[in-house]
């Protein structure tokens, strides 16, 4: 839910797929999850790509390392993307009672 809401108030549900974000930019958004070569590689891929729009400082190893890790830190531009008004598709219709998947527009 974001953003968080007290109890009783209405909020924003918002769904964030690390495959659509990566679709959006352009970047390696398929067989990067497993722990074969081709998978790591791809991983190097979209981190080549990350390092243009966030800080990785450090993280490197572990995000080459775990597409579960390398997801949350792709799925955080979800909520930026709802938070600074940055959504590369609008929500349609039944967004507000169904939610939507946030893409960052850049």
């Amino acid at each position: 839910m974001w953003p968080w809401v007290q109890t009783g108030e209405k909020g924003l549900l918002v769904e964030a797929f690390p495959m659509a974000q990566l679709y959006h930019w352009g970047m390696a958004f398929q067989k990067y999850s497993s722990h074969d070569a081709q998978a790591i590689k791809a991983r190097e891929k979209i981190l080549a790509g990350l390092v243009a729009r966030i800080d990785l400082d450090g993280f490197h190893p572990v995000l080459r390392r775990s597409a579960d890790a390398l997801d949350a830190v792709i799925c955080a531009f979800a909520a930026i993307a709802v938070t600074k008004g940055d959504i590369a598709v609008p929500p349609g219709p039944t967004a507000s009672l169904e939610g939507w998947i946030a893409v960052h527009a850049r």
